[in-house]
This record gives C-alpha cells, sequence and structure tokens, in this order.
C-alpha cells in the first residue's frame, strides 16, 4: 500500500490543458529558459510525432444488438466515481485509500491520466496493482457489469489515445469509451467528450471544439434513449457542458436534446468540487444538475469565486488544505453512489475522509425526487439554499 505518491504536487501545479506544453512536461521542465537549453529538440520530436501519429481509432458497438455498450449491475450496488485521479500525487492515493476502504462494487474513473496519457504514465500511475482502486464486484449470470471502468479525458489524446484504449481493453475488459450501467431502477451513461481534444494542435483549447463523436450519439439514441424506458439517467463525462467558474463546452448538452430522463451529470476536467441545482444552458439541451467532481488527485489550485453568477450553482468547497511554491490548494475527493432498489444515496467523500454532504433520491413512476440529507456548511460554500441541488 503506497504511503506517499510519486510525484509531488509542485510537480502538477498548474499544469496546462493543451498538448504542447503538457508534454514538455513529461520532461519534468516547468520553466522555458530549461526547456529551450535542455529539452527542446527531444520535444519537438516526440510532439510531432503524436500529431502526426494521429488518434487511435475509436471503438464503437454493433448497433444492430440493442444490448451492445449496455451492462447489467445489481439492484443494491455501489459505484465510486472521481476524475482527474492519475496523477501520482499523495492526495490521489489517500482519494485511492478512502475508496477502497468503503469497498465499491464498481468504480469509474472519469478522466485525465497526466500529463499526456502515455503507456508510461498508465503504468506508472494509473495501471499499478496500488493505483487507480478497482472494484469488487464479480460478474455472474446476469449481472454483466465490469468492476471497474475509464473514461476518455482530453490528456489521454494528448498522446493520441493509443494508451488508453489499450488499457481499457486489456486491464479492465472494456470495450468502448461509452457505456451504460444499469438496474431495474436506475441507468449510468458514461459518454466520451475527450476524443474530439485532438485532431489539429491547438483545438484542444477552443471549448467549442469539445463535442461527442457520431457513433456516440448513435448508439445513445438507439440502445438508450429509444425505448419508452422511464428509469432516471445519470450521466457521466470528463468536460462540463457548463460552469460557473471556466469555459463552458455548449457542444455537448445540444448534442443529448432535452429528454427529461436525465437527472444528473457528473463530470471533471474543472479540477474542483461544486454542486449545481436544475440548469438548461441551451435550449436544445436537457434541464440537469450538475456535479463537478474533478478534484480526486490534481492539487486543487483554482479555489476563488465563481464568475458566473446565472448557472444556479448551490455549492462548492473553497478551503484551502495547504500551500504548494506559495499557491493555497485545496481538498481532493469523489462521489459514492450507494444504490437500493428505488433509492440513491450520493455521498462526496473527501480525502481526510470526511463526508462533506449527502444527497437522497427516490425513484417514482415519472422520475425521481429529491433530497438533501445532510451537509456540512464550515465546509462547503452555498451560493444558493442547499436544497436547491435537488429542486
Amino acid at each position: 500500500m503506497k504511503t506517499t505518491g510519486k510525484r509531488s504536487r509542485t510537480q502538477l501545479l498548474n499544469t496546462p490543458r493543451d498538448s504542447a506544453r503538457s508534454l514538455q512536461l513529461t520532461h519534468d521542465v516547468r520553466y522555458a529558459g530549461d526547456f529551450l537549453e535542455s529539452r527542446f529538440w527531444r520535444w519537438l520530436g516526440e510532439y510531432l510525432r503524436t500529431v502526426l501519429s494521429g488518434r487511435d481509432r475509436f471503438r464503437e458497438y454493433d448497433l444492430s444488438d440493442p444490448q451492445a455498450g449496455v451492462y447489467v449491475m445489481p439492484n443494491v450496488a455501489s459505484v465510486a466515481l472521481a476524475s482527474d485521479w492519475g496523477t501520482g500525487t499523495i492526495s490521489a492515493y489517500r482519494v485511492r485509500d478512502e475508496i477502497l476502504r468503503l469497498k465499491p462494487d464498481i468504480t469509474m474513473h472519469l478522466g485525465d491520466v497526466y500529463y499526456v496519457g502515455n503507456q508510461e504514465e498508465f503504468d506508472d500511475y494509473f495501471l499499478g496493482d496500488d493505483d487507480w482502486p478497482r472494484g469488487s464486484l464479480e460478474p455472474a449470470g446476469d449481472i454483466t457489469a465490469l468492476p471497474t471502468y475509464a473514461l476518455n479525458g482530453n490528456h489521454e489524446m494528448y498522446s493520441g489515445g493509443h494508451a488508453y484504449f489499450r488499457s481499457i481493453r486489456e486491464h479492465f475488459g472494456q470495450e468502448a469509451s461509452f457505456f451504460c450501467v444499469e438496474n431495474e431502477y436506475w441507468r449510468i451513461v458514461a459518454l466520451d467528450s475527450g476524443y474530439s481534444s485532438k485532431l489539429i494542435p491547438g483545438l484542444e483549447l477552443l471549448p467549442w471544439w469539445v463535442r461527442l463523436q457520431a457513433q456516440n450519439i448513435q448508439w445513445l439514441q438507439r440502445n438508450v434513449l429509444s425505448s419508452t424506458d422511464t428509469r432516471p439517467i445519470l450521466l457521466l463525462s470528463h468536460h462540463q457542458w457548463f460552469s460557473a467558474f471556466e469555459s463552458e463546452h455548449g457542444k455537448l448538452g445540444r448534442d443529448l436534446g432535452t429528454d427529461p430522463r436525465f437527472l444528473l451529470w457528473f463530470w471533471g476536467h474543472e479540477h474542483r468540487l461544486a454542486g449545481y441545482g436544475a440548469y438548461q444552458a441551451h435550449p436544445k439541451g436537457p434541464k440537469i444538475r450538475g456535479r463537478c467532481i474533478g478534484h480526486g488527485g490534481m492539487p486543487i489550485e483554482d479555489i476563488h469565486m465563481p464568475v458566473k453568477r446565472e448557472r444556479n450553482l448551490v455549492f462548492y468547497d473553497r478551503r484551502a488544505a495547504g500551500s504548494v511554491d506559495g499557491t493555497q490548494v485545496g481538498y481532493c475527493g469523489f462521489a459514492l453512489l450507494d444504490f437500493d432498489r428505488e433509492a440513491l444515496v450520493i455521498s462526496y467523500v473527501e480525502e481526510t475522509g470526511k463526508v462533506l454532504l449527502r444527497e437522497k433520491w427516490i425513484r417514482t413512476e415519472d422520475g425521481a425526487r429529491g433530497e438533501v440529507v445532510d451537509y456540512d456548511p464550515e465546509l462547503l460554500t452555498l451560493e444558493r439554499p442547499i436544497d436547491q441541488l435537488v429542486a
């Protein structure tokens, strides 16, 4: 069991969100002067090779099979979600230890293995026996869900996604980067928002470029949304559709349509914990409650105030856990989903084991009704009344 991370938080602080500078950091060179003097030509060769090699093939399902990409989990099950975990920091391994302590049946990583998601970084910071925590579920009979899943993020795609697609197939048995895990009462639907992050250099910096692949949308429409099934849907993706803090990826929500079965949307990418009440960012997208859980393992450096007040932000965590190179950083953590037939309890847990907030949802004939079971007002900053989170 690890007690320390393989990287210091200083190494990860201020990690850029573009492929060129992320690749620079794979050489452990943070400052431009040192980089130009000692590593530039090696970086240039690697960058050109990465750009010219293109993306790995996007995996898709045989849509003639209506169950393709749909997995069954027990009616009573627990699922742990974390994003931006693949960092190797001490905080990431504290999150791992807390997840394992709770013994979830299924674990799902919402993307980003740093800095560029190449095979070496997957091997060192994600795939080892003491790295990303595996779920304890043992598929048998009608239970077909895998114990561990991983979504695609922008940093995986900076190296073309080759290590990501190889790793999920060989280590987890995961066929594609999008899927549905369901029981008789609920559905978890994971989307691939990361694949578009690599095509032409620089486009990863354009928020409007992030989108779902056509195969992902076709599968969603045919295998998930085509029936009259009324089970509530919990969406997962790496990128956010809307945000009170940072840039927004407006194409994502518009790709989904206005289906009323969409209940909650969990995403990462932003390195923070935040919860939103029902909000519709575009008339062609769903009215949905956002949950940002991008605080899985990165140094949480942006603990400032929100800038877009109209996004129905309800809570966020802006407490400082310490200081790295003079920059205050926050606490890392994850979300635990406990399914018990009609009931779903979601706990937001930080790396110390503290539970910051619990929300409970009950499946109804036409959707779900929610309530906030408890929360710690000393640990969370409230922008609106807490009940707005589930209204």
